[in-house]
């Protein structure tokens, strides 16, 4: 099955019920929110390009100029989309389910009908370029402003989340020393004593005894509150085998 956006066909866990009609009786749904988002989002950015492109203030009527320079009509499913340019995304509403189908699909295919449009005004624009006639609209510089390019140091090979010289973490939490419980078997997680998380917001607890620690003068150096951590671990009744 497609993920596309372009050609991927509805799911029965993309509805999400959301009750019934009060008047109806009719059961009603709305699109998962990331599909109906990214369906959307690629229809009003193809939306966006075309006014860009065409020097038109967002919403505005195309001028006839630029669409007789081409020898094309006015993209008809810019009316339809107009209306909710600067909108919520009308497509993500608590709807009936055969209305939540329909706009479903309906946004697809205007996906597919203003994404075949602008296609073919850029190959007119671009044959026109060629032969030393201004095209009037700028798809290039509306295809480029604004965009963020790769890193330089960035691979396409590179797993996802990282980089070859960078490591991602949280710099709230404390760094973590795979040292401290390597030879502990069978626990799933062990709270540092006194550098943890948990132990920086309760300064005065043991989380391993569940008793208020001594007094901080008798830590010291990189030693835990109230003794080593086989000492803590002791008090937990785990043993090393």
């Amino acid at each position: 099955m497609s993920v596309d956006p372009f050609f991927r066909l509805l799911k029965e866990d993309d509805l999400v019920p959301t009750g019934m009609n009060p008047h109806s009786g009719e059961e009603t749904v709305s699109l998962e929110s990331t599909v109906s988002a990214v369906l959307w989002k690629a229809l009003v950015d193809m939306a966006k390009s075309v006014f860009h492109a065409s020097g038109t203030p967002l919403g505005g009527e195309i001028r006839q100029e630029y669409l007789q320079r081409v020898g094309m009509d006015m993209p008809p499913v810019l009316t339809s989309i107009i209306p909710f340019l600067t909108q919520n995304n009308p497509i993500s509403y608590s709807i009936p389910r055969t209305q939540a189908e329909w706009n479903f699909y309906s946004a697809q295919n205007m996906l597919r009908v203003l994404s075949s449009w602008i296609t073919i005004c850029q190959y007119r624009c671009y044959k026109m370029a060629e032969a030393g006639i201004d095209p009037l609209w700028t798809w290039t510089r509306t295809l480029t402003e604004g965009i963020i390019p790769p890193p330089e140091n960035f691979f396409f090979s590179t797993p996802p989340m990282s980089t070859a010289t960078t490591t991602f973490y949280d710099p709230r939490l404390p760094t973590f020393d795979p040292r401290l419980i390597e030879s502990i078997p069978s626990l799933d997680l062990v709270l540092h004593p006194t550098e943890s998380h948990y132990a920086k917001h309760f300064p005065g607890f043991d989380a391993f005894t569940r008793n208020v620690l001594e007094a901080p003068e008798e830590c010291s150096g990189d030693s835990f509150c109230l003794g080593t951590l086989e000492g803590s671990l002791a008090r937990m009744d785990i043993r090393e085998d």
